[in-house]
């Protein structure tokens, strides 16, 4: 097992490209499993057949990739994807962007409830008062939300 924390956030695209065929081909031959942390979810889209979503260290979602990139469970995963530019000039433009309002806040001292709540366009009254269970939604994939 490799666990790789932003091993390209701070590469050229090209270099970044080429350790990630690196770390492709090592997983293959060897039959390494990768644990893959990033920021950039074009990145991640790329190298992993299972995607954890976390937010302030809580789990919002676990997912195979393609179900995770074609029909996001959890809203902060949906603004996540939103974000990740398309290389098509057409549809760039047209696409919808999920702006979160509010600050995020403080992992000392996260909101009660579901911890995305105060950010989350969808939060309800009982966002507030319960942590959403990971719940099985079929398909490979768990999401930590009240309403989905």
């Amino acid at each position: 097992m490799i666990i790789c924390d932003e091993p390209v956030s701070a590469l050229d695209v090209s270099i970044q490209a080429q350790v990630i065929n690196l770390l492709m081909e090592l997983q293959e031959e060897m039959g390494l499993s990768l644990i893959f942390i990033a920021h950039d979810l074009s990145v991640v889209k790329h190298i992993s057949t299972r995607v954890m979503v976390l937010y302030l260290g809580n789990v919002m979602e676990i997912s195979e990739s393609d179900q995770l990139y074609r029909a996001p469970g959890h809203p902060y995963t949906e603004a996540l994807i939103s974000a990740v530019p398309i290389p098509d000039p057409k549809a760039e433009a047209s696409k919808k962007v999920m702006i979160l309002d509010a600050d995020l806040p403080s992992p000392l001292n996260p909101p009660s409830g579901c911890v995305f709540r105060t950010r989350c366009p969808h939060a309800k009254e009982i966002c507030g008062q319960a942590k959403p269970p990971l719940t099985d939604r079929g398909n490979g994939q768990q999401v930590a939300c009240h309403l989905r």
